[in-house]
């Protein structure tokens, strides 16, 4: 073996046996293991972070002899579940502060989060997606509209092939117009409207460079800015399809366990977390209290809880007889009573006591019936409630 390459394949040993971890090896791993949405894989080219660190090393240093390495073995993974929720919490711990690494990790939490067969994984995932939104202040930014009609895939490929040659002419040569050219490539993909899995693909390939590069490099300032436009944008939507937990259309695998109130709860506290007020207002708009996930119902009603009912619009009040605060109360005054699930009636009294300003008053269903015939009596909206006295009185 010639003496440099040995010396260079030492050298990478070395540094590999010192790594614990290694972010390629997590997110080449993670792949491997998702070969189609709603699938695990049971036989994957999966690598320890040592060994993806010296195989990498050895590529590079064969491809500059001329030569080739011949792919990693396949691995037999017993329990696949519970390796990908191993590796979601090792891609979790990697610095967020770093913007390359933020980057992948809410491209992979927003794949695993819509599409991983385990409910446990997209729970953690959605649970990672609301931190991340909330540290990218994804709220603040108007909701993500996907284009009615998509681009094609043409469309998508010119684009991307836009934004490469922008982007390489701008290294090259720092100048203004170059600068100014890089940027609109960038916003004009971003302006295509891309749908979620077109989102996906973009930010994946965006994250490659951008963990490649220096953070310090403000020529590849437009970079972060698409990347941080499509991770608000699909953060937005993760959560929001999350909050049902519907099943993609191509479920199969090793737990197609769709829907699953643990990442519905999940989805719902990340949701308040990320847009605050106005998402708990669309979540109470969607009538909660009718559906039959307890473990969803309980995390609203912790939400309120917590902070009380949400300002509403004018069109939210139309929509529910001209007073959605007072219909949202007399919903929840009839899951005190009539709910089969005691967890549930007490988060329900909890809520109450929130709202009413008594806080822990009680916990029994009584008390509170007769505060909501009080509240009844000195409310000031003109319309009925759709709770009358003795409705539901157990």
């Amino acid at each position: 073996m010639h003496r440099g390459l040995r010396i260079a394949l030492a050298v990478l040993l070395a540094e590999a046996s010192s790594a614990c971890v290694n972010l390629d090896a997590t997110v080449h791993n993670l792949r491997v293991m998702h070969p189609s949405p709603g699938r695990h894989a049971y036989v994957a080219r999966t690598m320890s972070a040592g060994y993806y660190s010296a195989r990498t090393g050895v590529a590079k240093a064969l491809e500059s002899l001329g030569a080739t390495l011949a792919e990693a073995d396949e691995q037999t993974i017993e329990d696949p579940t519970e390796t990908c929720l191993e590796l979601l919490d090792e891609l979790s711990r990697f610095d967020s502060a770093k913007f390359g690494i933020a980057s992948t990790q809410v491209e992979l939490f927003t794949r695993i989060a819509l599409y991983d067969p385990w409910a446990l994984s997209r729970e953690f995932a959605v649970t990672q997606l609301g931190a991340a939104g909330e540290r990218i202040s994804a709220g603040a930014e108007p909701r993500y509209a996907i284009a009615a009609e998509q681009p094609s895939d043409s469309q998508f490929a010119l684009a991307k092939q836009r934004i490469v040659d922008a982007g390489l002419a701008a290294l090259e040569q720092s100048d203004e117009a170059r600068r100014t050219e890089f940027a609109a490539a960038c916003e004009a993909l971003v302006a295509l409207g891309p749908d979620v899995d077109h989102a996906l693909d973009v930010l994946a390939e965006v994250s490659v460079v951008l963990r490649s590069g220096s953070e310090a490099d403000a020529r590849l300032a437009p970079l972060r800015t698409l990347s941080l436009a499509l991770q608000r944008r699909l953060i937005d939507s993760a959560l929001t399809k999350c909050f049902n937990d519907a099943a993609p259309s191509a479920a199969s695998g090793s737990d197609p366990g769709w829907p699953n109130e643990r990442v519905q709860a999940a989805a719902v506290a990340a949701n308040v977390r990320v847009f605050g007020a106005p998402r708990l207002a669309e979540i109470l708009m969607s009538n909660p209290f009718r559906s039959s996930e307890s473990a969803r119902l309980v995390a609203v009603l912790a939400e309120i809880e917590r902070s009380g009912l949400p300002p509403v619009t004018e069109a939210q009040n139309q929509a529910l007889s001209g007073d959605a605060h007072r219909y949202w109360i007399a919903a929840i005054v009839k899951t005190a009573a009539e709910h089969p699930e005691g967890r549930v009636q007490i988060g329900a009294m909890r809520a109450l006591g929130k709202i009413s300003g008594k806080g822990a008053f009680s916990l029994r269903y009584d008390d509170w019936f007769s505060w909501w015939i009080e509240y009844q009596a000195r409310a000031s909206s003109p319309q009925a409630s759709s709770l009358q006295a003795g409705e539901t009185k157990p």
